[in-house]
């Protein structure tokens, strides 16, 4: 089964969401992030076709007694990723994290940079229909940073419905106001008041790392790239605490209902909260091909 899309590759940005290095970066603030963030290349349509399912085993010149176990399922290209400016290696390391990604989020992806000049103030960048991230780091860091960013602030600012007739919320994004009906809500009022007010009876340890403390965005995003990296401790702690119990459900109810097994910690859980999901240590299981959900 084949689809095709016809698609305009563009620069740019769609909302304020940073994920910096020593703390949160405002585009209002650093209005230079704009400037670097815009890759120097001209708008273009490009045609693409995803395949569903590669095979590439050629029985025919075996034996008829060997048996050949089906080739493993290859996640097509997606076509943001098609851009020529982005290493190979950045294209398919980027494809595994966003196909675990449900498939009409996916979708929704219309713009992907890797910028390569170091200029970028930082690590990673994402909003409803972008992401952008610094080539600059080391690939492990790169990928946990796309896992925030993508599983994190692109999930959770355009993949989830909501129709502004049901009313303003108390959450902005920056001067927009999120929906009544919009499910990321209810994980957000698990702890927060708005998106930067946290709830009196809150706790450290109602969070996954330090870094999940700065808003209710950067909440949602540590939670998802911790889940991907440390799902045996995130249950762990969730089997102790409410807040935790709430998000791990929220997480596995809207976005991972098939709980992915591509990462491994490197680490044992020694009850110190760590402060960034993203430096976390772990190693990759790239012989996982994931699944279209």
């Amino acid at each position: 089964m084949k689809r095709t899309w016809r698609f305009l590759l563009i620069g740019g940005l769609v909302a304020a969401s940073l994920l910096a290095v020593n703390g949160e970066i405002s585009v209002a603030r650093w209005p230079e992030f704009a400037r670097a963030a815009t890759p120097k290349i001209p708008a273009r349509t490009v045609i693409v076709s995803e395949t569903r399912q590669a095979s590439s085993v050629a029985s025919a010149s075996l034996p008829s007694h060997v048996s050949v176990a089906p080739s493993p399922r290859i996640p097509a290209i997606l076509p943001p990723l098609l851009e020529p400016d982005i290493h190979e290696e950045d294209r398919s390391m980027a494809n595994e994290v966003l196909w675990l990604l449900p498939s009409s989020c996916r979708r929704k992806l219309q713009t992907f940079i890797v910028r390569y000049d170091g200029k970028l103030p930082s690590r990673g960048y994402a909003g409803a229909s972008t992401i952008i991230l610094d080539g600059a780091r080391p690939v492990q860091e790169r990928r946990a940073v796309l896992m925030h960013e993508a599983l994190g602030h692109f999930f959770s600012l355009g993949c989830l419905p909501q129709t502004m007739t049901s009313g303003a919320s108390e959450f902005k994004n920056g001067e927009d106001p999120i929906a009544k009906d919009n499910p990321s809500l209810t994980f957000y009022r698990i702890d927060w008041l708005d998106a930067t007010t946290m709830r009196s009876g809150s706790r450290a340890d109602d969070f996954v790392t330090g870094y999940a403390k700065t808003n209710c965005f950067e909440d949602i995003a540590e939670t998802a790239t911790y889940y991907v990296l440390r799902s045996d401790d995130f249950r762990r702690r969730a089997a102790k605490n409410k807040a935790l119990a709430a998000k791990l459900a929220w997480l596995e109810k809207y976005e991972f209902p098939s709980p992915p097994r591509v990462a491994k910690s490197t680490q044992t859980w020694d009850g110190v909260i760590p402060w960034d999901a993203t430096l976390l240590g772990y190693t990759w299981r790239s012989d996982v091909q994931v699944a279209e959900r």
